[in-house]
């Protein structure tokens, strides 16, 4: 349950990662203990990551309702996400957000991807396409991986890449990366530099709205020090208010596995609200039947896309 906390309970408080204002508000603080417990229960040691730092805070940029957690210094570094590329899901060969872009870019020729991992979607665009593409990755074997399938990657941040490339690109493509941002603001503007007048941005982040976080707040891996942000469609739609980007597109996922949002949904209210998860555990089985397939129709799924038109 996110609930107000006084900001004297912390000692400091800072700015909007993504307006750069004091506008802002503290609305949960997590217990690192609990943090470290979440990634050891998949198999992850983040206890060195965190020091001596008892408790990570999540604000709310009041601008937009965008949610970040705090201190930004937790941001994982590249050995960690080289940990994480052990698993051979973590760079999926191809997700939902793809196809829907693969249709929002079929009038923009020169494409820049950030955060491109192995190369997936960029080959895609190139061989199927006719696409010119371009990535950014900063995990040096998944960069290493794309050179060899010959695509042309760069292990570069955007805003060092941005500097020589103003204006060259028709669609820059992110998925799966804006969370992990701590400094969004940085980032968005060198996404607009390197558009062209009338360019795309299309972005693929987790949906937080209504779960994981409502409902499973200690999902290790929507925690520090994988992710840094929370979004959701109001999020993204705000966007637009601060800088030169208009939404002209937002697509929520649909659910797709309703079992997974049941058990996480059960265990939320078991610690929340007893009586009504007592209620909901009678229920027989060919009622809970009829609940999933409502939930399926009325709850989006684990994603959102933005697309976003640059102004001149």
């Amino acid at each position: 349950m996110i609930t107000a906390i006084s900001p004297a309970t912390i000692s400091e408080i800072p700015l909007s990662p993504v307006t750069g204002t004091g506008r802002v508000s503290l609305i949960d603080q997590i217990a690192v203990t609990d943090v470290i417990a979440a990634y050891r229960a998949i198999g992850v040691d983040v206890e060195s990551m965190f020091g001596p730092l008892q408790s990570i805070q999540v604000f709310r940029c009041d601008d937009t309702g965008y949610r970040f957690y705090f201190p930004y210094e937790l941001a994982a570094d590249a050995p960690f996400y080289a940990k994480l590329q052990r698993n051979d899901e973590y760079y999926a060969s191809w997700r939902w957000e793809h196809g829907e872009a693969v249709a929002a870019l079929a009038d923009s020729h020169r494409i820049l991807e950030i955060g491109s991992g192995t190369g997936n979607f960029l080959a895609r665009l190139r061989d199927e396409f006719g696409k010119n593409v371009c990535g950014l990755e900063l995990n040096p074997r998944a960069l290493e991986i794309g050179l060899e399938r010959g695509l042309n990657m760069v292990g570069q941040r955007i805003e060092e890449f941005a500097d020589r490339r103003v204006g060259q690109f028709d669609a820059v493509c992110t998925f799966q990366v804006l969370e992990h941002v701590p400094d969004v603001g940085s980032f968005l503007r060198a996404v607009c530099a390197v558009l062209s007048p009338g360019g795309k941005l299309i972005v693929g982040v987790p949906n937080n709205n209504p779960y994981p976080y409502k409902f499973d707040r200690l999902h290790a891996l929507n925690l520090p020090p994988h992710h840094m942000g929370l979004w959701n469609r109001s999020a993204l739609e705000r966007i637009g208010n601060f800088f030169p980007l208009s939404p002209i597109m937002m697509r929520e996922e649909p659910l797709q596995d309703v079992g997974y949002f049941w058990s996480v949904y059960l265990t939320h209210l078991r610690q929340t609200r007893p009586a009504l998860y007592y209620l909901l555990s009678k229920v027989p089985w060919r009622v809970t039947l009829l609940l999933q397939a409502a939930t399926k129709r009325w709850t989006p799924g684990l994603n959102i896309m933005a697309v976003y038109q640059r102004g001149d």
